[in-house]
């Protein structure tokens, strides 16, 4: 603990005493450093950091949240027209094209099973 007159009060500090020869004349020489302002910049950076790790994360959860709507809306149309569906009153399944093959494919098979749906209600009404 050395005394800082600035500060007028006790502050931790690391000091290193060497010897120097100048002119044949041995001296004590000292480098005394603060160790509280070190404590500061490290608080400092934690908290840049933290904040930094916080905002990325925010920012990702956003932009992930984004794309994925993006990315499930032609499932989700398909699953509301299929949800909507009514053999009573059968109307074309409403798909989106997209450039995902996995949906293009879906919708085609969803396409194919409702028609062969709605002809199998319509023949098996002709026999009621």
């Amino acid at each position: 603990m050395l005394y800082d007159a600035d500060e007028k009060e006790n502050e931790l500090s690391r000091q290193l005493d060497f010897t120097v020869e100048v002119n044949g004349q041995y001296y004590i020489a000292s480098v005394t450093k603060s160790q509280e302002a070190t404590e500061e910049i490290i608080g400092v950076i934690l908290l840049i950091t933290l904040g930094l790790i916080i905002l990325l994360s925010m920012l990702l959860f956003f932009a992930n949240r984004f794309l994925v709507k993006r990315l499930w809306k032609p499932f989700q149309t398909t699953l509301s027209s299929i949800k909507s569906f009514d053999l009573n009153a059968p109307s074309a399944i409403k798909t989106e094209k997209t450039t995902i093959h996995e949906f293009n494919e879906l919708n085609e098979n969803i396409s194919m099973m409702t028609e062969k749906v709605v002809k199998d209600y319509l023949s098996l009404q002709t026999f009621y």
